[in-house]
């Protein structure tokens, strides 16, 4: 299935431009089957197919998925390089943002992903999944409080499908620590 997926984006990109929030949605797809190999020869097709027509914006979220593949195929310093770089141009860019505290989660470096996290949060279009992250990231490291407190955050975000799972991951919480006291 991911290959005729990639075949498909790949085949409407040689037969013109199509919007890049498109593309960025095409790319998004491809990456959640885990395919390094085929999601970067997505990128690559974009790239030769939009250099020299995006506007700054759409050339650093065509930045961000160069990093996100670079990561993927363990090169994660390079990529986090190139995160750092797009913040750099555009300190409030939210995917950058939860892109690199992902980054630093992974790295252990609990400080930095705490910092990274806490400015992607503030970056509407990735509040939620920023939310959410470092609240996941608090529950791993033993941080009930801090997870409960950053999932009633989220709730605040979230629309009233995802409502329902959030509210029943806080009760989950409260009641480990009930346990736990």
């Amino acid at each position: 299935m991911p290959e005729t997926a990639a075949d498909a984006y790949g085949n409407a990109l040689t037969m013109g431009r199509p919007p890049f929030a498109d593309v960025i949605d095409a790319f998004n797809y491809l990456s959640r089957f885990g395919e390094v190999r085929l999601t970067g020869d997505y990128l690559d097709k974009v790239i030769s197919t939009y250099t020299g027509r995006l506007n700054p914006n759409d050339r650093r979220s065509l930045e961000i998925l160069q990093a996100r593949v670079l990561m993927d195929s363990g090169q994660t310093a390079d990529g986090a390089g190139l995160l750092r770089e797009v913040i750099q141009a555009d300190p409030t860019n939210g995917d950058a943002l939860l892109s690199l505290a992902n980054y630093y989660r992974q790295q252990q470096d609990f400080e930095r992903a705490d910092i990274f996290f806490q400015r992607a949060e503030s970056e509407e279009e990735v509040a939620l999944e920023a939310l959410t992250a470092h609240a996941q990231m608090a529950t791993d490291r033993e941080d009930w409080q801090s997870g409960i407190a950053l999932l009633r955050q989220a709730g605040q975000h979230a629309m009233p499908d995802s409502l329902l799972i959030i509210e029943e991951n806080i009760k989950a919480l409260e009641r480990l620590l009930t346990l736990l006291e």
